[in-house]
């Protein structure tokens, strides 16, 4: 039996992987990777990082706290590429899939589902008591 629940639980996996939101989240995964302008202010920002402890460990707050400040504004302007944003929205998809893939693996094993997860009755985009 152990071996029918391990090739079922194969079996899921490749279905995840095969899914929509699996692939949109790799080929966002690749854009991003792909993005100049995210590389560039992904060095600049871990640039700033790396700084800042060595300009306090000299005694150089004025000058730390302004690079801290540039890092922030730099991670800011980060966050908002449409690379980044993409990925964010993937993520979140992918995410939504694989809480609704264990919500069905909790009923399915317990008969309960996380009081978190309960169902609102509006099945958009869910397929998890009905599907």
């Amino acid at each position: 039996m152990t071996a029918e629940v391990l090739d079922r639980a194969r079996q899921l996996g490749s279905a995840i992987v095969a899914s929509e939101e699996f692939t949109r989240m790799q080929l966002a995964q690749a854009r991003l990777e792909a993005d100049a302008s995210y590389a560039a202010l992904s060095a600049e920002i871990q640039r700033c990082r790396e700084e800042v402890p060595r300009l306090l460990r000299e005694g150089q707050e004025e000058e730390a706290r302004l690079l801290g400040a540039r890092g922030e504004e730099l991670q800011q302007a980060l966050s908002q590429l449409p690379s980044v944003l993409d990925m964010m929205d993937t993520r979140s998809a992918f995410s939504r899939l694989m809480d609704q893939v264990n919500n069905v693996l909790q009923f399915t094993v317990t008969g309960e589902i996380a009081e978190d997860a309960r169902c609102s009755g509006n099945c958009g985009g869910c397929s998890g008591c009905r599907g």
